[in-house]
């Protein structure tokens, strides 16, 4: 009874070697927490993502389509029109046929004459039509509108459409665009509008 003999069943490091099991041992629990944190953190992002896309489909096949369609045509024309301060509009067609409308417009050339503006205006709708039908994208139909500073009676100018023409996808699609030069322009659209100037 002279003696302590109290037993530990677990004996602590002491010194320098228990500081360096401590700190491993703090480590592997830091790593343990994080991987998990992570684990849990991508599982959650991934149900996000899934959410978003289902939710939304319609809208997500509708924008590829649509930036599609913009960016070939709107190229097509403006090379066509070598870029005569273009503007081109794409829009979806109203029915449910998954066409396109195009709407472009550009600055006409004057030439030495009436009958020579309106003979290039013609063959610029020319090459921007042909650009347009033969660009594998589906057309409803096209418009094409040459603006040009022009004066009114009442001796005002001012820049307008001076001829404006519209292509139906009936007549688009059925034309031998090899062979367009051969043919009349003003037999394959509809004219919107004709100024009287380039009328005369």
């Amino acid at each position: 009874m002279g003696h302590n003999s109290t037993r530990y069943l677990v004996k602590y490091p002491t010194g320098a070697k228990g500081c360096l099991v401590t700190l491993l041992g703090a480590f592997v629990l830091l790593y343990a927490i994080g991987t998990i944190g992570l684990l849990l953190e991508r599982r959650g992002s991934d149900g996000e993502s899934e959410v978003s896309e289902s939710r939304y489909p319609t809208l997500q096949r509708a924008v590829a389509p649509l930036d599609r369609a913009e960016t070939t045509l709107g190229l097509a024309v403006r090379r066509a029109l070598r870029d005569k301060h273009t503007d081109v509009r794409v829009t979806p067609s109203t029915g449910e046929d998954g066409r396109w409308v195009v709407r472009a417009r550009f600055a006409g050339s004057e030439s030495f004459s009436i009958s020579l503006t309106k003979t290039g205006i013609e063959q610029d709708m020319v090459r921007a039509y042909e650009a347009i039908f033969t660009s594998g994208i589906p057309i409803h139909f096209a418009t094409m509108a040459a603006t040009l500073p022009m004066m009114d009676r009442f001796g005002r100018e001012s820049v307008d459409d001076a001829y404006a023409t519209r292509m139906d996808f009936r007549v688009g699609e059925r034309v031998n665009w090899e062979r367009v030069w051969r043919l009349n322009p003003a037999s394959l659209w509809s004219v919107i509008t004709l100024h009287p100037e380039l009328n005369g």
